[in-house]
């Protein structure tokens, strides 16, 4: 079970790290090369806040699922932190879902502008899956409430 944890924890690292250097080289570069090529600036900046904003949810999002991780590996699983835990990624991924939706004038231009209808689906896609993940980070955290509350029935009349 630890090693699996570990590898999870590895590949969280790794999505971090990827994340931090896209953000750190790329993302602010938008700006300088879509305004000159025509892009208002409005969406231009729009574009790269969003990009920021979902960048930061998602190392926020790593965060909190590194600690969830090592709660596992200490087989701490039905606690009140890892409850508030599922609360913390689930408003995480709300934030992923607020900087898509910054994103997608940007990408709706830029799909308009190259004739690329598929640019614009991959954003929708982009912000429809974070969506799936926030619903589905709500049904864990009612049902890990609900079963952090029966322990502590059946521990309490024991």
């Amino acid at each position: 079970m630890k090693i699996r944890s570990w590898f999870l924890q590895l590949c969280l690292l790794a999505a971090s790290c990827l994340v931090i250097l896209l953000a750190g080289l790329l993302f602010w570069r938008i700006p300088i090369h879509a305004v000159p090529a025509g892009m208002p600036a409005l969406q231009a900046y729009a574009l790269t806040i969003g990009l920021y904003v979902s960048a930061i949810s998602f190392i926020v999002l790593a965060v909190f699922a590194w600690q969830l991780l090592h709660l596992i590996s200490q087989q701490l699983v039905f606690t009140a932190k890892t409850v508030q835990l599922f609360v913390a990624l689930k408003w995480s991924c709300v934030g992923i879902q607020l900087g898509a939706l910054t994103m997608l004038p940007g990408i709706y231009l830029v799909a308009d502008r190259t004739d690329a209808p598929g640019v614009m689906a991959m954003g929708l896609i982009f912000y429809a899956v974070w969506l799936f993940m926030t619903v589905f980070f709500a049904i864990l955290q009612r049902l890990w409430a609900t079963a952090v509350a029966f322990k502590h029935v059946s521990n309490d009349s024991e």
